[in-house]
């Protein structure tokens, strides 16, 4: 009895799968930032290593149609940034009532990086996305 408990056991632990939150890279990524309204399109040096870009406070429903930074993909390829929107739709979601507002910043290692300031930005879907080389 024991043996088919522990193997019940085991089979349930290895069906099981966790919710990984894919990361693009440890060298850029996308990050909560700060709610202002002030329209900062423009890189920002935080310290030695790291800049920071303010994509825009962007305001919506509360049913997925804001940018989630912790799902938004990002790749550089030559001088551009391709990056996915971050949105979650959730069907059965009551839209009329409530707003929500995020505003997403983009952090890239300045080392790695050394021209960020002149990278382009290219907003794709999914399916390109993983289609890019």
């Amino acid at each position: 009895m024991k043996n088919y408990f522990f193997l019940l056991l085991i089979l349930l632990l290895t069906s099981c799968k966790s919710k990984i939150i894919e990361t693009t890279s440890p060298d850029y990524y996308f990050t909560f930032g700060n709610i202002d309204f002030i329209p900062s399109t423009k890189w920002t040096k935080v310290d030695n290593n790291i800049a920071t870009f303010s994509l825009g406070f962007v305001k919506g429903d509360c049913c997925g149609s804001v940018p989630n930074p912790e799902v938004m993909k990002s790749k550089i390829i030559g001088d551009t940034i391709f990056y996915t929107s971050g949105k979650n739709y959730i069907v059965d979601c009551e839209r009329r009532f409530g707003t929500c507002g995020a505003n997403p910043k983009f952090v890239i290692n300045i080392k790695k990086y050394p021209n960020y300031q002149k990278l382009k930005w290219k907003l794709v879907n999914e399916r390109e996305f993983y289609n890019l080389r």
